[in-house]
């Protein structure tokens, strides 16, 4: 007697096309009915006429949509589509307390089937041929969180990440998610009275149902400036390490959020990335830009009184001025510039080469004492023509990212020029930092010659971007010339 397969909706091959072996069981009831041998002839012998539907569907649709996103969003919405339909005529029959499986539709079933299965095939494809995306996170990050669910699932802690409801005569909060515990038990119940497949009863999809109802509560907020607040409930609530709730929204939440939110994917990604930003940074965008424009306004009034600080040559000299300008800039919003030492020694004469790097940075910490920022400083008498060995210059840029490990962003660098030629100097030096190799902190985009507001021809602006880990970071270079 040939064999029949039933198979599990989270398994499609791109290659291999053995579709006229299986039906896909698109929920539990679908599985218990299709075992028996007449119902699975009856739902295959639609299925093909499903798989020629979905192809007039996708004939028909080119001519109205343009891009590779929205023709992703048609995917997952037909799909979608199917996956309610078989529900509906499958759970009809159920609280109908219908004795006869026979009077279900299966060819309607099987039709259905057949469009879900082609349109899980196209949707394969389409991600064989996605190109290499560097913002992926890296597999140590998966690893992390595939423990950390194991340790859920031992501990007896399945919500894990969320904050869930755990009394029911208590009103539950306005971001809280719902006790699903109910309605896994009520699952677990099938196994007494229905034929169930192997891996039936796996507590991780029990974990599984949580992370769908989180994404579920998340696309239905209201108005969606909220959204933020819905994640901060569950950030501020998490018991672990926040990178790891950090982690397991960015690489795990938003990308499957496009099956939820449909077309409006792209909102919810620009609210989360924000937000993202924000809690890994410890600064807002609004405060980085004052950030920004403090410090260079702080450099511009150092440029002020340059004559007088040149009287003592001396770069912990320099910096202490600049710490005392910044100090007093950000006072009024109750943030704090530390000094950190390194150790080493600065303006030794045997250093007379790079006249002394300094081996100390400031720290700027906001109102709460959280680290948000930092600056290297460093005096400039030449730049190096090799760009292949290691310098001081490019060990200043490595050690304001090693002194720093949460992966901060602005980061700011101010050089002291002491060269006679400060226009050709600049640009060498912006040469020289867009072509060196930073290592694990590549740079992907320099922008040269950013407006200083108001102009001033003795102080130059650039901003390199750097990719660290799967964070992009900006640095912020500050030319000061030293010899107006």
């Amino acid at each position: 007697m040939e064999k029949i397969y039933l198979k599990d909706v989270s398994f499609f091959s791109s290659i291999k096309d053995d579709s006229k072996k299986y039906v896909t069981a698109l929920n539990s009831y679908l599985f218990k009915h299709l075992e028996n041998r007449e119902y699975w002839k009856r739902c295959y012998s639609e299925k093909e006429n499903g798989i020629n539907e979905l192809h007039k569907m996708l004939d028909d649709i080119r001519r109205r949509i343009f891009s590779k996103e929205e023709l992703v969003r048609w995917f997952y919405k037909v799909k979608k589509d199917a996956e309610k339909e078989v529900d509906r005529i499958l759970i009809e029959h159920e609280v109908s307390w219908g004795r006869d499986p026979a009077k279900i539709n299966f060819e309607r079933v099987g039709f259905l089937v057949g469009i879900f299965e082609e349109t899980e095939r196209y949707l394969k494809m389409l991600t064989a041929i996605e190109p290499s995306d560097t913002n992926k996170a890296h597999y140590s990050i998966l690893d992390r969180l595939d423990a950390l669910d194991e340790f859920y699932i031992n501990t007896d802690n399945i919500p894990g990440y969320y904050d869930v409801q755990e009394d029911k005569k208590v009103k539950k909060q306005k971001y809280q998610l719902k006790n699903l515990d109910d309605s896994w038990n009520e699952y677990l119940a099938l196994k007494d009275t229905t034929d169930v497949g192997e891996g039936f009863g796996d507590i991780k999809y029990h974990l599984n149902n949580y992370h769908g109802e989180f994404k579920w509560e998340l696309i239905h907020i209201r108005p969606r400036a909220e959204i933020k607040q819905y994640l901060d409930f569950h950030f501020k609530r998490y018991k672990g390490a926040n990178i790891d709730f950090l982690n397991h929204i960015e690489y795990r939440i938003m990308p499957n959020l496009s099956g939820y939110a449909g077309s409006d994917y792209q909102i919810y990604q620009l609210i989360i990335k924000e937000w993202l930003k924000e809690k890994r940074s410890g600064i807002s965008e609004n405060d980085k830009n004052y950030l920004v424009d403090t410090i260079i306004s702080v450099t511009s009034n150092f440029l002020d009184n340059v004559f007088l600080h040149k009287k003592v040559p001396s770069e912990n000299a320099y910096n202490l001025v600049i710490k005392s300008l910044l100090k007093q800039s950000l006072e009024h919003k109750n943030w704090s510039v530390n000094e950190e030492s390194r150790g080493g020694t600065t303006d030794s004469p045997s250093k007379s080469f790079n006249a002394g790097i300094s081996s100390r940075d400031f720290i700027i910490l906001n109102e709460k004492q959280q680290h948000i920022s930092a600056i290297e400083c460093l005096r400039l008498k030449s730049v190096p023509v090799n760009v292949d060995k290691e310098s001081y210059i490019q060990r200043h840029v490595q050690k304001i990212f090693r002194n720093e490990p949460i992966g901060l962003s602005p980061l700011f660098i101010i050089s002291y020029c002491e060269t006679q030629e400060f226009s050709s100097t600049w640009d060498k030096y912006v040469d020289y930092i867009s072509k060196i190799d930073f290592g694990k902190y590549q740079h992907i985009e320099c922008e040269r010659d950013l407006k200083i507001s108001p102009t001033r021809a003795n102080l130059k602006l650039a901003k390199v971007t750097h990719l660290r880990e799967t964070s992009k970071i900006e640095v912020y270079h500050l030319f000061i010339n030293m010899n107006p």
